[in-house]
């Protein structure tokens, strides 16, 4: 009895160092044949797979690096710590238009605690030459997020958003998220003076409100003939600008391979959001400010002013209308 007994021990751990060769065996084989033909392993970022890169064209490594943020506001995780992360969507040709903005109304806001500013480039589909240049503007300001798997054009600009959203969350760790855009002037002092205000910094969608606006079905930039969740558009904040509060941004990046890519990015942030037991903050102090075709303003803006949307401004113009606009009202 106790020599079967031996062998049935002898036989069982034979059997489990042989079974553990051959796990060993399938997971090496399976890092090499993923390596080669670039499939991503269980461990990558989803910023691998998004494809997001740095200055050098190539999946971010380093955080600290690739953010190139004072070392005070970097944690121990490798993430850098702000208060209020803008990422400002904009199209890469535009040169001109970054350098006003770092010029005027980003202008003495150094990375910090507070805020951090970045811009959000997609390449795809460019030039060697423009993708070159964006590459040495990165690696002088250190404040591009150059996005390869994205065709910077209006027709996209939800996969953007929704990029910039997974990005952020990936890279940074902060109380608020602000999309703004490229003829946006942000009165930065001012809006982080009214986030602070708030009690909590969980649960807010925050902007310029629209309420009931019905789809454009066709014949539009903003034609949106597919939505069917109501007869009108759930309450969105305009794209110009709006914030999220860093643990809504974490819900969206988590569930990024799930959410329908409507057409209009406001909207589809909208109803992204809509399960989820939020406050929806609509404030006359984001401030649309069109202009006619002679350049003038119109229509009025409250006095005091955190955010103006200046459509239908570009290139120099901004920089004229900026250095105005910057000034108290």
């Amino acid at each position: 009895a106790h020599r079967s007994r031996d062998i049935y021990e002898g036989c069982l751990y034979e059997s489990v160092i042989f079974i553990g060769i051959i796990y060993v065996t399938m997971i090496s084989n399976y890092s090499k044949l993923a390596e080669s033909a670039d499939i991503p392993l269980l461990r990558t970022t989803s910023l691998r797979s998004l494809n997001i890169v740095n200055n050098n064209s190539s999946p971010i490594k380093n955080r600290t690096e690739s953010l190139n943020v004072p070392e005070h506001v970097v944690q121990k995780s490798g993430k850098v710590s702000t208060f209020l992360l803008i990422m400002v969507s904009v199209r890469p040709e535009l040169f001109r238009v970054r350098e006003c903005i770092r010029d005027t109304w980003y202008r003495g806001f150094n990375d910090s605690e507070d805020v951090i500013m970045r811009f959000a480039v997609g390449t795809k589909g460019k030039k060697q030459d423009v993708v070159t240049r964006l590459q040495n503007e990165s690696e002088v300001h250190g404040d591009l997020v150059l996005m390869g798997h994205i065709e910077d054009h209006w027709i996209t600009p939800t996969r953007k958003t929704l990029s910039m959203i997974a990005w952020a969350h990936e890279n940074v760790d902060f109380k608020y998220f602000m999309k703004s855009e490229e003829s946006t002037f942000v009165y930065v002092k001012n809006m982080i003076s009214e986030l602070r205000k708030r009690p909590t910094t969980d649960r807010l969608l925050y902007g310029k409100m629209q309420f009931k606006r019905k789809p454009i079905r066709k014949n539009s930039e903003w034609a949106d003939p597919d939505w069917d969740l109501a007869t009108t558009y759930l309450p969105f904040p305009l794209g110009g600008g709006y914030i999220l509060s860093s643990d809504l941004v974490e819900l969206l990046a988590r569930k990024k391979d799930y959410l329908a890519l409507h057409p209009n990015e406001d909207t589809a942030v909208a109803s992204w959001v809509a399960a989820y037991h939020y406050e929806r903050r609509d404030d006359k102090l984001w401030c649309v400010t069109p202009f006619n075709k002679d350049k003038k303003l119109e229509g009025k803006c409250e006095a005091f002013i955190i955010a103006r949307f200046c459509y239908g401004l570009q290139g120099d113009e901004l920089r004229k209308w900026f250095n105005i606009l910057a000034k108290p009202l």
